[in-house]
């Protein structure tokens, strides 16, 4: 089977992120579900979390459950 490049998965309709986008846009979720949900801060205060940069590939893989996304490390096959 013949690999996708990254150019022939965004002109099929996919979105490509890099590792760094796809913390970034983690973290942005993150703190956006938190900034008004003052019971999930307190419990971030008290019991502490992770931090998306402990986050493996794979969980970066599964917090978007999107067919369309694809990741620069992902190695695509054609279809």
């Amino acid at each position: 089977m013949n690999k996708r490049t990254i150019q022939e998965l965004k002109d099929e309709g996919y979105t490509v992120y890099s590792e760094s986008e796809a913390r970034e846009i983690i973290a942005e979720d993150i703190f956006e579900g938190l900034a008004y949900d003052q019971s999930s801060i307190w419990d971030v205060v008290w019991n502490g979390y992770k931090g998306v940069n402990d986050m493996t590939l794979q969980d970066i893989e599964n917090y978007f459950d999107d067919d369309m996304i694809a990741f620069e490390w992902q190695e695509v096959q054609q279809p």
